[in-house]
């Protein structure tokens, strides 16, 4: 008898466990749900406080280089209006003063400030405005030259599940996008003026520092490297280049299983 009560009260605490754990995983997901739009809408309050910094003024006419929002039904869908000729980066220093460009890719809507520190990892999980939050924010590689912009210039940001910062990079392993001309065009704005790059490569790969490289011992190395990214890319552009061209790198998480990066590399033109 004593046997059959004890595995009774066996069953009942495995069964309260079990129950327990459910619970823990409902709230847990719960969390995560809310943390999220919590900082999806922070997000979304900065980038209006971007946007009214640029303009204190009537909104501008749409340029060429301006990016068309496909749901225009918040404030970021608003500020990606913004066109790169009226961006003045002295203003978004003022609001942070790692400020050392603003990107725009068409055909995405990609159309932010980019920051720099002395490392490649405090934007993985802060704002603009340095405020903690996980959606991160758009960043060249600490070692770059912002203002002269080497043969490598790296920039990182997270494929954020809102569609912000670097998710739309995934558009460039649509071959239909890549042949339309009007997409992939990349604005760079800094202190010295405005650059623009198109798109010479683009391809998935797990995690690794070969593409991320800055330092080139020589002409031949920067060339013997320009010709492996080029070879990994999954669609041919047919772009000549050489040694003397330099490359604008964009790196973003593609799949967490295996550590998959999505990289899109640019010449600027």
């Amino acid at each position: 008898m004593k046997n059959s009560r004890d595995t009774t009260n066996i069953t009942k605490f495995i069964s309260w466990m079990i129950s327990l754990l459910f619970v823990l995983i409902i709230l847990c997901n719960l969390y995560i749900l809310v943390r999220r739009i919590i900082e999806s809408s922070s997000i979304e309050s900065e980038i209006k406080d971007i946007n009214d910094a640029i303009f204190l003024a009537p909104e501008p006419q749409i340029s060429e280089t301006t990016v068309s929002p496909k749901e225009p039904t918040s404030d970021y869908f608003s500020y990606v209006k913004i066109p790169c000729e009226s961006i003045d980066i002295k203003k978004l220093k003022a609001i942070n003063g790692d400020t050392v460009g603003f990107l725009s890719i068409s055909g995405t809507d990609i159309n932010y400030p980019i920051v720099q520190t002395t490392d490649n990892k405090f934007y993985l999980k802060h704002s603009f405005k340095k405020k903690l939050n996980s959606s991160g924010w758009l960043f060249m590689d600490y070692r770059n030259n912002a203002e002269s912009l080497g043969r490598n210039s790296i920039i990182y940001g997270h494929n954020n599940h809102d569609k912000t910062m670097l998710a739309g990079l995934k558009e460039a392993l649509n071959e239909e996008w890549l042949k339309n001309q009007n997409n992939g065009k990349i604005t760079f704005v800094n202190l010295n003026g405005i650059t623009n790059w198109k798109i010479i490569s683009v391809y998935t790969i797990p995690a690794e520092s070969y593409y991320i490289k800055t330092d080139f011992k020589s002409d031949e190395n920067f060339a013997n490297w320009l010709r492996e990214i080029s070879a990994r890319s999954i669609y041919d552009f047919k772009y000549k280049i050489s040694s003397g061209d330099k490359i604008m790198t964009f790196s973003t998480c593609y799949k967490d299983e295996g550590n998959i990066r999505l990289v899109v590399h640019a010449k600027k033109v």
